[in-house]
């Protein structure tokens, strides 16, 4: 079984870099390219890591992640350009 990533994030060059170098280690990499597109794939499938940029069109990263834990606990690695300041609780 060949583990799954999805890569959430607008930027179709860093999709596509992430893509390149998940297959050369052996996993299976898909990209959506909106807020709306990652949470219908997570919906529709399995995936072993998410990957999630916080600015996305649509819907952001922060209401995506909200979405994805009503019903997944895939690992999630948020992924940022911006300087924020978040208080875990």
């Amino acid at each position: 079984m060949v583990n799954k990533i999805l890569v959430i994030d607008d930027d179709k060059d860093l999709c596509a870099l992430i893509k390149k170098y998940g297959e050369q280690e052996g996993y299976a990499v898909q990209s959506a390219y909106t807020g709306s597109q990652g949470l219908l794939k997570v919906k529709s499938d399995n995936y072993h890591l998410i990957i999630l940029d916080i600015m996305l069109p649509e819907i952001n990263g922060f209401n995506v992640l909200s979405e994805i834990r009503k019903s997944d606990a895939a690992p999630i690695l948020m992924l940022t350009a911006k300087d924020i300041r978040v208080a875990w609780t």
